[in-house]
């Protein structure tokens, strides 16, 4: 329904700086996933705390019990280290691999171009935005970049009385990380950005031999093709 020359996604329990619209809209090209920089959000205080996040890599998408079972399968996005921020502080705009997914904005046209059917709920339900929107960027011809001095905070959760404020359908979002992966991974698009941006923190040098070995195997193991959360 949107009408405008931008969209803007934001999750509902987030804060912005003055200002973030028209810094983001300067710095988005015409092709381009423009991402703020993230910081956790004290509803208390309403005030932003801890170090801004930057950078992002994707997770080998294998986790493994003690026991060399498989207990989870996706492309989840992980937080570097700060000590990269500090590496890359010369860079006001940098282009990243992936983000945390709350916060985004690209052009309306650039969305028709690489999503000109929206987002596909079907397969990855609400669980791998970054990759759909962001890889598809990437894999088109676009960039993902995040703008430094343009914050948002993000509703700090952890274990109290702010955790998880939406029921997740644990099997479907088990489903859509596996699948999302998976798809990824087989993209022919996909080998040329973790060149780009790797070495990735845990990922083997030969991803690409195992990650086809360890999804014959998988296969085998499940049932509908969902790996079964252990219980």
């Amino acid at each position: 329904m949107a009408t405008g020359q931008f969209l803007f996604k934001l999750d509902g329990h987030c804060c912005l700086t003055k200002g973030y619209d028209e810094g983001l809209k300067a710095c988005c090209g015409e092709s381009d996933v423009i991402v703020p920089a993230k910081r956790s959000l004290d509803v208390e205080t309403w005030s932003m705390h801890r170090e801004p996040w930057h950078y992002w890599y994707l997770m080998w998408p294998w986790q493994t019990r003690e026991d060399g079972s498989i207990k989870f399968v996706g492309l989840q996005d992980r937080n570097y280290d700060p000590s990269v921020n500090v590496v890359r502080a010369h860079q006001r705009v940098d282009d990243i691999l992936t983000y945390q997914g709350s916060a985004w904005m690209l052009r309306r046209s650039w969305w028709d171009r690489i999503l000109p059917n929206g987002m596909d709920h079907e397969h990855y339900y609400y669980a791998a935005e970054p990759l759909e929107v962001g890889l598809t960027s990437w894999v088109s011809g676009g960039r993902v970049r995040i703008v430094k001095d343009v914050e948002y905070g993000h509703l700090w959760k952890g274990k109290g009385e702010h955790k998880r404020q939406f029921l997740r359908e644990k099997r479907k979002w088990l489903s859509a990380m596996e699948w999302s992966a998976q798809y990824w991974m087989a993209h022919p698009g996909f080998a040329p950005l973790i060149d780009r941006f790797g070495p990735l923190p845990g990922w083997p040098q030969e991803w690409q031999t195992e990650a086809a070995q360890r999804w014959t195997h998988d296969d085998a193991r499940s049932r509908e093709g969902v790996l079964q959360p252990a219980g």
